[in-house]
């Protein structure tokens, strides 16, 4: 599972999702887990590739699932701010 930025072609903006790959048959394809958002400039961008990181965590601290590389998992804040709006988060 992992975090892509994906910039679109016909213009600057850039979409944030947590994707996994999934083995088919012989062939691996990306699964969508969430999309975050689409960001316009590269605050954008780190506010919510931080909040798509916090949300993995998230998902594999419930999952049992251990991290092969990653020691320190990110803090959850209680709040983040995005496109100007604040988003609380639920404490789990």
């Amino acid at each position: 599972m992992f975090v892509r930025k994906k910039i679109s072609k016909n213009s600057p903006k850039t979409a944030i999702q947590l994707v996994e790959n999934v083995r088919v048959g012989k062939k691996v394809k990306q699964r969508i887990i969430r999309h975050f958002g689409t960001a316009i400039n590269e605050d954008e961008v780190r506010a919510l590739t931080k909040l798509a990181l916090i949300y993995k965590a998230q998902l594999q601290a419930q999952s049992g699932q251990l991290s092969l590389f990653e020691k320190d998992t990110p803090v959850c804040p209680k709040t983040l701010l995005i496109h100007g709006n604040t988003v609380n988060f639920l404490q789990i």
